[in-house]
């Protein structure tokens, strides 16, 4: 009885401390439920007027919704490319840190990550094909580079990846947005990652890292780090003035900003260097 009254009260201060257009759905988006023994949740699909030029999957940072990222969606829809949005749904999980303790979390694992390139290749076999492309924030970050290196992925249960998983191949072009595989603080890193490991991706991605200035989850010298532990090593991009919690309308999980350092520039500033930046690399 006390546990379920605790859960009671925990989610309803949670959902008195989020704001309802943190929870708003995308708009002239089809919503698709992810249905899968190991993850539950919804792919928000973009589908352009044309034949898509590639097929985009965006994975976002933890406890984030996918209409955080719309600036990104939009932005890559307009240049004429399908866009699939995976998003978890709310479930009560326990921390590593405190394994006595549940709460409601929306934590995007690798299963999420599979059903959306699942989604994106059957909507769309040509373009996914010739050009299948994913973008990660922070948490959805990390689930890209473990994804591309299931040796990583086995060291961290926290990913959730399949039995068996052998990782993925068949993504050209990959953009991770604040993240990093070192060992941090983190109940999703320690203490499974290591600081020195070698990195391994398949030999047909090619991965952009992009880092926030004043990042204060993923700093560009861990993101640094992580890149120079690939042969040969990513390139890291940093955008000035930049922060953590910029790329996801300046909200942070529990909304909670003092998990981030301040930023110089605007969330909209922010969003457009970096679309900028995306663009640039997707051309090249």
């Amino acid at each position: 009885m006390r546990t379920a009254l605790r859960r009671l009260i925990v989610a309803l201060a949670l959902a008195l401390a989020v704001p309802a257009a943190a929870h708003t759905q995308p708009v002239a988006y089809d919503a698709v439920p992810i249905d899968r023994p190991d993850a539950q949740g919804v792919l928000w699909i973009k589908t352009p007027p044309a034949a898509p030029r590639g097929v985009v999957v965006v994975l976002p940072g933890a406890q984030m919704t996918a209409d955080r990222y719309t600036w990104l969606s939009e932005g890559l829809a307009a240049d004429g490319y399908a866009v699939v949005i995976a998003e978890a749904a709310l479930e009560w999980r326990a921390l590593p840190a405190a394994p006595d303790k549940t709460f409601p979390a929306r934590y995007l694992m690798i299963p999420h990550a599979l059903a959306a390139l699942d989604a994106a290749r059957a909507r769309w076999p040509a373009a996914a094909r010739a050009n299948l492309i994913a973008i990660g924030h922070s948490l959805g970050g990390g689930i890209i580079l473990d994804m591309l290196d299931p040796a990583e992925a086995a060291r961290n249960p926290n990913t959730r990846a399949p039995a068996g998983f052998a990782g993925v191949d068949d993504i050209a072009k990959a953009v991770v947005l604040g993240a990093s595989l070192q060992a941090t603080g983190s109940a999703f890193t320690l203490p499974y990652r290591s600081d020195t490991r070698a990195l391994h991706r398949p030999a047909r991605t090619k991965i952009l890292m992009i880092a926030g200035e004043h990042d204060g989850m993923a700093t560009p010298e861990l993101m640094r780090k992580t890149a120079a532990r690939y042969t040969p090593p990513l390139e890291v991009r940093v955008i000035a003035g930049a922060n953590h919690l910029g790329w996801s309308a300046g909200r942070g999980p529990m909304d909670r900003p003092d998990l981030d350092k301040p930023a110089t520039i605007t969330d909209d500033e922010q969003n457009r260097r970096t679309l900028e930046a995306i663009r640039a690399f997707l051309a090249s």
